[in-house]
């Protein structure tokens, strides 16, 4: 079924190619393990399809963005349920077939520059630059958000936005909306293999913030 994703009218005028890196990594770098310290929100309880409206959440947490109503819990961030439902009040995600597809990357775009932040959409790097890409991103403070595919590991359409906060020599860690800040552990083989999917024009999302 996902090679029907295109006859839904899935947008991908807002995508870019990834950028080829201008200069060498310098040395000082290259030795740094990149780190963001960023708060992992979960699907509320008897909610499908909502990793877009939680890596949302995840971003904007992690950028201070929200809304004064919403009450804190006990770890001092936003109460899980109440933010994730109001993320998908106030960005319409998910919005492919009504949710049942899960949050268009148009979306995630158009959400996050709806906060104000600048936001870009890079798609069709290599894996290699794709990994490089994303460990300058977190060099520079800032999150990633990633479209995984986990169709070769499920036998199913199962695709899901995930963020990335931390790379090392081995391993890439992400906040997926499994439970509230659940951390997940790649190899970066398993990682790369995962970002590759069969949508066309959409292989190896990444979506980026800074504000």
């Amino acid at each position: 079924m996902l090679d029907e994703l295109p006859a839904l009218g899935l947008d991908t005028s807002g995508r870019r190619h990834l950028p080829m890196p201008r200069t060498p990594t310098p040395e000082s770098l290259l030795q740094k393990n990149p780190f963001c310290k960023v708060f992992g929100f979960a699907a509320p309880s008897g909610l499908h399809n909502v990793s877009g409206p939680c890596s949302l959440a995840c971003v904007l947490d992690y950028y201070r963005i929200g809304w004064s109503h919403i009450p804190k819990a006990s770890d001092g961030h936003a109460a899980n349920d109440d933010f994730i439902l109001e993320v998908m009040r106030w960005s319409g995600a998910p919005d492919l077939l009504g949710g049942v597809w899960g949050t268009s990357p148009a979306k995630m775009l158009e959400s996050l520059q709806k906060a104000e932040l600048e936001a870009c959409w890079y798609v069709g790097g290599t894996e290699e630059d794709t990994l490089e890409f994303i460990r300058l991103e977190l060099l520079d403070h800032r999150p990633v958000i990633v479209l995984l595919d986990y169709t070769p590991l499920t036998h199913s359409n199962r695709l899901e936005w995930q963020v990335v906060f931390q790379m090392d020599a081995h391993s890439i860690y992400t906040k997926s909306s499994e439970a509230r800040n659940h951390t997940q552990q790649w190899s970066k083989s398993d990682f790369g293999r995962l970002l590759c999917n069969s949508i066309p024009g959409c292989n190896r999302t990444l979506i980026t913030a800074a504000k």
